[in-house]
């Protein structure tokens, strides 16, 4: 089984994090890409072989980064406090 330590699997994380940042994602960072990853796409478990990880880490798309960035940002943003966010309501109101 592949895990997160596996350095084929960092490398193909890096070039593909390149990639993404060159089609339109310039601030994606690779712990970002790690969570889309590990945490979204292979939630129910990592592939097998180095092989079929770098076939899932590379049909991803830009699109679908956005979609699950956004979900967690959404989940994290529920957890806090209304009070968490007054630095943005006091730029905005500014």
């Amino acid at each position: 089984m592949i895990d997160q330590s596996n350095r084929q699997l960092q490398l193909a994380m890096v070039l593909k994090l390149q990639m993404l940042q060159r089609d339109g994602l310039a601030q994606l960072s690779y712990q970002q890409l790690e969570h889309v990853m590990f945490g979204w796409m292979w939630r129910k478990g990592i592939p097998l072989s180095l092989h079929e990880a770098v076939e899932d880490l590379y049909r991803l798309n830009a699109d679908e980064v956005v979609v699950v960035l956004s979900k967690q940002a959404i989940m994290d943003g529920s957890k806090k406090k209304l009070s968490d966010f007054d630095d943005l309501i006091e730029g905005v109101s500014k």
